[in-house]
């Protein structure tokens, strides 16, 4: 991603994690990345998210859920790639 902060993210092994969720996270639909920014980064609960995003708390549990699960996979599928 380029991301100046990426260069200065500390010891190589650091860089290579925080380019990969970067890319993970940029492949994610717009709303599931702000549910997980909300969520991760920023500490908000589902029901916060949802007055946030302008959605019911249960869609904002389903909108992470989703979200998350698909984070993973896609980081899991960068990994797999790079073996």
């Amino acid at each position: 991603m380029g991301a100046m902060w990426l260069r200065e993210a500390g010891p190589p092994k650091a860089r290579e994690e925080l380019s990969a969720l970067a890319g993970a996270l940029a492949r994610l639909e717009r709303d599931e990345r702000d549910a997980v920014i909300l969520r991760c980064w920023q500490g908000l609960s589902p029901g916060q998210i949802a007055r946030t995003m302008g959605i019911s708390t249960i869609d904002a549990q389903a909108l992470l859920l989703r979200s998350l699960g698909k984070l993973q996979r896609l980081l899991t599928q960068e990994q797999e790639e790079e073996s």
